[in-house]
């Protein structure tokens, strides 16, 4: 919950990353944008290499906009 506090009030970002199928739906984060962005747990791809390089460049592209502001 404290992390969940710094992001609302801007101090940090939270980046939920999707490893395996989960039920998450009540949990704290869930209103948050998660990656990958299909929601498609990387464990579930067939080449999940792929599913990393998609989440690094979605990270790469966040850090890119908070370095703009």
């Amino acid at each position: 919950m404290h992390a969940m506090q710094r992001q609302a009030s801007g101090e940090v970002r939270i980046i939920p990353i999707l490893l395996r199928s989960t039920d998450c739906q009540k949990a704290p984060f869930s209103g948050l944008q998660g990656l990958p962005r299909n929601r498609k747990p990387v464990a579930s791809w067939q080449d999940r290499d792929q599913a990393w390089l998609e989440i690094a460049h979605e990270i790469r592209s966040l850090c890119d906009e908070l370095l703009e502001v």
